[in-house]
């Protein structure tokens, strides 16, 4: 009886471990519906290489094996937050997705952060990013 409780909360410890170092998942989904149509992060190859399309429309490529694709070392896009206008907030636009471009490897803890400004009726923008390596949690205001 005893080593079969012995088994048991080793069993326990050795599932809490393995699941404590799982990738965490990022909040949104590959695809966000805007007032500019669909955001989508599309896989074009595992891990490597990203389109990021906006309503169909390719906005934002990324490949790991392309050296010059200024993105080639953080080729993961991920939608980190999305904001919608309030009162103006945000003019000149009517909704802002923050992308972060992260990386294969685990040398960060993130990468490069992509202000998308978006308007109901009328072009998107692209912000230059915002180098970003980790250390404390992103606090954005």
């Amino acid at each position: 009886m005893r080593h079969l409780l012995l088994i048991s909360v080793s069993i326990a410890f050795v599932s809490i471990h393995a699941s404590a170092q799982e990738q965490q998942k990022p909040v949104f989904a590959d695809n966000l519906k805007t007032v500019a149509g669909e955001l989508k992060i599309i896989e074009v190859e595992q891990s490597c290489k990203y389109n990021v399309t906006l309503e169909g429309k390719v906005i934002l490529k990324t490949d790991c094996n392309d050296e010059s694709n200024k993105y080639a070392s953080t080729p993961i896009p991920q939608i980190h937050t999305y904001y919608k206008s309030f009162l103006d907030t945000i003019r000149p636009f009517d909704e802002i997705v923050l992308l972060q471009l992260n990386m294969t490897g685990n040398a960060c803890n993130g990468g490069p952060l992509i202000f998308l400004g978006l308007r109901e009726n009328g072009p998107y923008s692209l912000s230059d990013e915002i180098d970003f390596c980790g250390g404390q949690q992103l606090v954005i205001t």
